[in-house]
C-alpha cells in the first residue's frame, strides 16, 4: 500500500522477492527486509512477533472503517486488514518526482505486506499516522462512482517501520491519500463500509 521513503517500491507480491516480497499498504519496507524473508509463501502471514489482532468496532461509518485499518496495520494484524478492503479494492500509488509507472495492490496484497511485517523479528515498530480526524477530509465520490459511496483524503499521512537490524526507520510521509468506501446495507440503519479505493499521490 506504501511506497518507501527511500524510493524503492513494496508490491507485495511473491514474484518479486529478488527486490521485495513485502505487499505494501500504506509504506513499504524496500529494505534488507525484502532479502530476509525472500521466498516466504503467502499463506505464512498469521505468526510472528509484533502486538497481534485487536478487537476492531463495527466498521459503521468510512471514519471507523479507516481507524480499524490503522489499527490492524500497528498491529500487524493482517486478517484484520484483510476485514477492511472490499473484495474488489484496487490500490495505486503514484510519485509525482518519479517517472516509474504507477504501482497497483490488491487485498490479497495488502494482506501478505502486513503478515510480512508480522513474520519479520527485525521489525519492532510499526506506526501509521493520520493525524488527527479533524483535519480528514470528506469529498463527493467521482462522478463515475455510485452516490452513496464515500471519499476520506488524508493530507498528512506518516508512515514509519522501525528495523533493528539496520538501525533504520523506514519513513514515508507528506505523502496525499484518498480512500473510497462503499456501503453494505443490511437493514435500515445497518450499514457498514469497507475500503474500495486506495490513492496515494507522492509529492
Amino acid at each position: 500500500m506504501y511506497r518507501s521513503a527511500d524510493g524503492a517500491d513494496a508490491e507485495g507480491r511473491t514474484g518479486v522477492a529478488a527486490s521485495l516480497t513485502a505487499a505494501l499498504v500504506a509504506l513499504a519496507l524496500a529494505l534488507a527486509l525484502a532479502i530476509a524473508i525472500t521466498g516466504c509463501d503467502k499463506k505464512q502471514d498469521g505468526g510472528g512477533l509484533g502486538p497481534g489482532p485487536q478487537p476492531q468496532p463495527l466498521p459503521n461509518s468510512p471514519t471507523t472503517t479507516l481507524l480499524n485499518m490503522i489499527t490492524a496495520y500497528e498491529g500487524r494484524d493482517s486478517v484484520g486488514t484483510e476485514a477492511v478492503y472490499d473484495v474488489a479494492y484496487e490500490g495505486t500509488s503514484v510519485d509525482l518526482a518519479d517517472p516509474r509507472p504507477t504501482i497497483t495492490f490488491t487485498r490479497s496484497d495488502e494482506r501478505h505486506h502486513v503478515g510480512i511485517l508480522k513474520l519479520e523479528p527485525n521489525i519492532v515498530g510499526v506506526s501509521l499516522n493520520f493525524g488527527p480526524q479533524s483535519a480528514w477530509v470528506r469529498l463527493a465520490p467521482n462522478a463515475s462512482d455510485p452516490p452513496d459511496w464515500a471519499v476520506l483524503q488524508i493530507d498528512q499521512a506518516n508512515i514509519q517501520i522501525l528495523d533493528i537490524n539496520t538501525g533504520t526507520t523506514h519513513q514515508a510521509q507528506n505523502n496525499r491519500m484518498t480512500y473510497t468506501f462503499i456501503p453494505t446495507v443490511a437493514a435500515p440503519g445497518d450499514t457498514t463500509w469497507k475500503i474500495r479505493r486506495w490513492e496515494e499521490i507522492r509529492f
